[in-house]
């Protein structure tokens, strides 16, 4: 009896508590909380609230849908704190609510609840119907746009069921913008009292789960507190490839100023920029807690040192890779935040549209001084710091234009005096070995949160392709990184020598070379395309604001200033992760923005554009190479039995195009090259070696349908043969199938000897082995002799169908055991010609026009590959034989000099108009375009038309003995029909 007596008192005690609560959040909570929060909510949230003024701490449910928090505000427990336990988690919606005060204190309550994004929920059904809503929308904003139909099918209405048609109806507006871009779009709206409500909508493509707190992090820094906040996934997206109907988040903040001034329109204007920052910055790093936080930097000068952080990583790579990791740069650069201010406050000072406020080289000047007075008591340290910092300094002082102030990027684009270079060649003579001896032309650097990237070119025209590096992290915690650290040491170097190769391989087009290549940090969650395209449009964006002008020659977009003095034109070829959707949509953002070379900015699209997978180009040329290479070895491959070893699988554009061809049938069946033998290939999946040639028929099968994992090991046939996966067990092991005795035998093999054989499988005799696909540098001084044991090559020739496959000195070594070497800029160079042509045919032609010859214009472009590729090759084999001079050693002899008279005529033609020649611009193009469009060449840029003469009459200048030049360049006009 007693006992149910003290339960009665408790649970009337307990009922009292929880009446008492209600009334208390009756009273202080916002009129908003009571409609958005559902009676089973309410249940749970009670008890966490009562008695809150003698609990301390979070008070925290988690349930398998959503995370319920109550506590009373302090420093340690507030939203901008809580929003980092999310930072795990997939957030489909978080309330957050703040009540009035609770207490004569000031006390406050905050409550939130927080939904998780279960891809399992059910879907509901449309709570307003498409006429309703776009009629609400023509109230609000007059006529509707084209998408708004499509738009409202994809919205997520479990998401947004607590909105009523009006503000659905005015969340659209953002909707509609946002999911054509990759920026965000910030809106401010003034409510009664002091408060405003904030909108921002953002693109939601690779989820990042810090993006709420760095909000919170961003408005607490400007002076503003968060009384409530609703996050949601509004729209879905359509297909992936589908960049204009992305999915869209829409979070809407409830915000009071704390701060004296702080929602001043000139204040609320800086805070809308540093908002839209946050969707392409990096989350909780060094930068954001000693810079952001601590010394209250803004967003966008973090953002510009972390850039730079980058940058001068990727220099000082070459000079102590160990003494400057990056996180160490960081570190020194953090510990010296009042040089950084200075910094940043000259670097927009100087960029500023509005004008310049402080003397820039003055500021610099200075800077130094301070830099060079550093005396920590730590000389070895102090060395180190000093350099970082000077680096640092001489990056902003080596910039002539950056996208730092437009408004809607999301990526920081550079262009760079690439006289930055001598900084860090004064610094150690290991960095000026690091590199070729040519020095660019022009370089632009980019970077972005989870990835950075170099654009560098050799000429002022110059053309190359973009291949974007993503390395695949391991399973192993311990070694995750060390690919992408790896690859980020080496992004530089790799951009700077594919760049050189790709200006000697130009030498038979009007443009020089170039190279683009970004380096993207994968997260396993999220689609690798998805996560790639992000991260491309992003950069091309940027690109495209710093080299398109308007007709008076001045950029289009006004928030950038430009101290380069010219126009920068570009041209963008496809190369390593660059699929078709990108290079599509590419063109068509160039042509929507007015670029001036419009869709020509890329090359290889599918609908107007010569591509080169489909027709394989580049391993057409390579090989013509190949065959003359044979010819050399005294091989007649129509007969002879010969073999090849190949690197790059079938599901690639070179090496799967020289299987094609490789394997060519004549009309009844038969092989072309019928006692080949094709007995290793490698491609990033699997490795595969066959001492008796891998099966013909099973190769073929795979080209351009599956990579080489694909190949049935029941294939398999000499004595030896075998087939490794590239892909680990959960125990770390690796998958062999092997012949052994005319059986074949399936095992397991550890990491270190899978990689053993996957690294030397390009080892194995062959006569000449092909590197159609590759990371560069494969074969470098330090693993050439596995190439080569007992001084003997594997093979008698090396056609280098992969660029820079083969460092430089390995080059040399093997070159000296007697290993005839075909140099890339020679071997692989017909894909970048037929993308010269195919540029040139989209300024001569409209696109209607350009699909009607199209079949017409390949083949005669094939015809021109045809005689690029067997010129040249006859050369240096004639030349090879004639002076024992190593081929590679020819090859860049020959590109030399040819490039050499190119920009001499060009100069040339800048002095003397009169010398520029319909005649020979005609006699460089392929034959259909005198014989139908003569009345065209007014299309061609007049820049590009001195560039052509010059590349064709220093051809046929080169080609035979010269006269002085002025004579060549008219008797090149004589001598063409």
């Amino acid at each position: 009896m007693e006992e149910n007596e003290s339960l009665e008192k408790l649970f009337r005690s307990q009922v009292g508590k929880l009446k008492e609560t209600y009334a208390l959040l009756q009273k202080v909570m916002p009129p908003y909380f009571f409609k958005s929060v559902s009676e089973e909510e309410l249940t749970s949230l009670l008890p966490m609230a009562t008695d809150l003024e003698s609990k301390s701490g979070i008070q925290m449910i988690e349930r398998p849908d959503q995370i319920l928090m109550v506590y009373r505000k302090s420093e340690m427990c507030n939203p901008v704190f809580t929003s980092r336990f999310f930072a795990g988690k997939r957030i489909l919606r978080a309330v957050v609510h703040e009540s009035g005060p609770i207490n004569e204190k000031g006390d406050v309550i905050v409550i939130e609840h927080v939904v998780k994004d279960m891809p399992s929920a059910p879907a509901m059904k449309p709570k307003f119907s498409y006429e309703e809503i776009v009629a609400e929308y023509r109230k609000l904003a007059g006529a509707p746009p084209s998408d708004l139909e499509d738009t409202v099918s994809r919205i997520r209405w479990r998401d947004v069921e607590d909105l009523d048609l009006e503000r659905i109806a005015s969340r659209l507006r953002f909707i509609c913008e946002v999911q054509k871009r990759d920026y965000s779009v910030t809106d401010f709206e003034k409510l009664p009292g002091n408060e405003w409500r904030l909108t921002m909508a953002v693109a939601v493509v690779a989820r990042e789960e810090g993006y709420y707190a760095q909000t919170l992090e961003q408005l607490k820094a400007n002076g503003f507190k968060v009384t409530r906040s609703y996050l949601r996934d509004f729209t879905k997206s359509g297909a992936p490839d589908d960049f204009r109907r992305k999915a869209v988040r829409l979070n809407t903040y409830y915000i009071v100023p704390v701060k004296e001034g702080a929602d001043t329109p000139e204040k609320m204007e800086n805070l809308k920029r540093e908002l839209n920052e946050l969707s392409w910055s990096p989350q909780f790093d060094l930068f954001e807690r000693e810079l952001l936080v601590r010394n209250e930097f803004c967003c966008a000068s973090v953002n510009l040192l972390r850039a730079a952080s980058e940058f001068v990583h990727s220099q000082l790579s070459f000079v102590d890779r160990n003494a400057y990791s990056l996180p160490e740069i960081q570190r020194f650069m953090a510990t010296y935040p009042v040089i950084l201010r200075q910094l940043t406050d000259a670097f927009e000072s100087k960029f500023h549209p509005k004008g310049s406020t402080l003397d820039f080289d003055k500021t610099l000047a200075a800077v130094e001084t301070e830099i060079a007075n550093i005396n920590s008591g730590m000389a070895e340290k102090d060395g180190k710091v000093k350099t970082v910092l000077s680096a640092v300094t001489d990056f902003l002082r080596n910039i002539y234009k950056s996208n730092y102030f437009s408004e809607k990027k999301t990526s920081l684009a550079f262009c760079l005096n690439p006289g930055f270079m001598k900084h860090y060649e004064a610094i150690s003579d290991s960095y000026r070995k690091a590199f070729p001896p040519e020095r660019p032309f022009g370089v632009f650097f980019f970077w972005r949160r989870n990835g950075s990237g170099f654009q560098i070119r050799f000429s002022e025209i110059a053309r190359g392709g973009w291949r974007t590096v993503a390395p695949q992290p391991v399973r192993n915690l311990l070694e995750s990184g060390d690919n992408f650290e790896l690859a980020r040491c080496e992004l530089f170097r790799e951009c700077f020598v594919l760049a050189n190769t790709q200006h000697k391989k130009n030498k038979d087009i009007y443009e020089g070379g170039s190279k683009l290549v970004t380096l993207l940090k994968r997260n396993g969650e999220n689609d690798f395309k998805t996560e790639l395209w992000a991260a491309q449009r992003a950069i091309f964006e940027a690109f495209l604001s710093l080299i398109n002008y308007d007709a008076d020659g001045t950029l289009k977009d006004k928030g950038i200033i430009d101290f380069t003095g010219r126009m920068d034109i570009i041209e963008i070829g496809p190369d390593e992760n660059m699929f078709d959707e990108m290079i599509s949509w590419m063109g068509d953002r160039a042509e929507e923005d007015g670029y001036t070379l419009g869709a020509g900015i890329i090359s290889g699209k599918v609908e107007t554009g010569i591509n080169h997978k489909h027709y394989g180009v580049t391993s057409f040329g390579v090989h013509q190479y190949l065959l003359r290479t044979l010819q050399y070895l005294k091989i007649d491959p129509s007969k002879d039995p010969f073999s090849i070893k190949l690197s790059g699988g079938p599901f690639g554009d070179v090496a799967g195009n020289e299987i094609k061809l490789l394997n060519a049938m004549d009309s009844h069946g038969k092989y072309l090259l019928p006692k080949l033998r094709i007995v290793a290939m490698t491609d990033g999946p699997a490795a595969l070696y066959d001492p008796d040639g891998i099966d013909r028929q099973e190769l073929s099968r795979l080209v351009h349908t599956a990579n080489l994992d694909g190949f049935d090991p029941a294939r398999l046939k000499g004595g030896g043969a075998y087939m490794i996966f590239n892909q680990p067990d959960p125990n770390g092991s690796y998958r062999m199938v092997s012949v052994c005795g005319g059986k074949h035998t399936e095992s397991k093999i550890p990491r270190d000897d899978f990689m053993r054989m996957f690294q030397n499988n390009i080892c194995h005799e062959a006569d000449v082995f092909i590197p159609c696909g590759g990371r560069p540098q494969t074969i470098n001084l330090s693993n050439y002799k596995n190439y080569a044991p007992g001084e003997k090559p594997s093979s008698k020739a090396i056609v280098e169908g992969a660029n820079s496959f083969i460092t430089p000195e390995a080059r040399t070594a093997l070159q000296k055991l007697g290993l005839v070497i075909v140099k890339d800029a020679s071997a692989n160079k017909c894909g970048v010609i037929t993308s010269s042509y195919e540029i040139l045919s989209g300024l001569l032609l409209d696109k209607s026009e350009f699909a009607a010859i199209h079949e017409e214009l390949v083949q005669e472009i094939m015809d021109r590959l045809a005689v690029c590729a067997r010129r040249e090759a006859d050369w240096l084999f004639r030349e090879f034989e004639a002076t024992g001079t190593p081929m590679t050693e020819l090859s860049d002899m020959l590109a030399n000099r040819i490039n050499e008279y190119k920009k001499n005529i060009f100069e040339l033609l800048n002095a003397h108009p009169e010398l520029v020649s319909d005649k020979v611009i005609f006699a460089h193009l392929p034959p259909l375009f005198k014989a139908k469009y003569a009345d065209r060449l007014s299309r061609i840029p007049d820049s590009y038309r001195k560039a052509i003469v010059a590349v064709e009459s220093a051809l046929r200048i080169v080609f035979r003995r010269s006269l002085p030049l002025e004579e060549e360049v008219r008797k090149v006009e004589e001598e063409v029909e």
